[in-house]
């Protein structure tokens, strides 16, 4: 918002928090999301927020909601409905979600450690744009890791 940014105002986090409040109340898909990630501080908050957004088809929001389901942030972590959400956010193909799911393979967390899906997973990634996907991509290349 104009004023989480200070665009055209001066920035003031709690008007900002306030008009967005309002918009999502009202059924604002993004207000839901923004509000979210403006709720971090109250961590129960913005899950709530970014859940109802997610619901409603967000993708961004389905990404964040998989990200905070798997790692228990503003929620008791819940590892199925984390990869169940971020499995969402690669199906409408959020590039994110590929990196993610990727790093997930790489590291061993949720699934077995698995070098050809996480190439798999930073290859889709890296062809949708996402940076993080093809410098983790790089960087199993430089390893050896194949």
């Amino acid at each position: 918002s104009m004023y989480y940014n200070g665009q055209g105002v001066l920035q003031d986090k709690k008007e900002a928090v306030k008009w967005t409040k309002i918009a999502a109340e009202r059924g604002n898909v993004k207000a839901m999301k923004n509000l979210g990630i403006y709720s971090t501080a109250v961590a129960k908050e913005g899950f709530l927020w970014t859940k109802r957004a997610a619901e409603k088809g967000d993708v961004e929001a389905m990404r964040i909601l998989g990200l905070l389901y798997s790692t228990g942030k503003g929620i008791e972590k819940n590892w199925s409905k984390g990869e169940e959400w971020m499995q969402k956010a690669a199906e409408k193909g959020d590039e994110g979600a590929f990196g993610i799911i990727g790093e997930w393979y790489a590291k061993g967390e949720g699934y077995e450690q698995n070098w050809e899906e996480a190439e798999k997973w930073f290859k889709i990634g890296g062809e949708k744009g996402n940076g993080r996907a093809l410098y983790n991509l790089g960087v199993m290349y430089m390893s050896g890791v194949e």
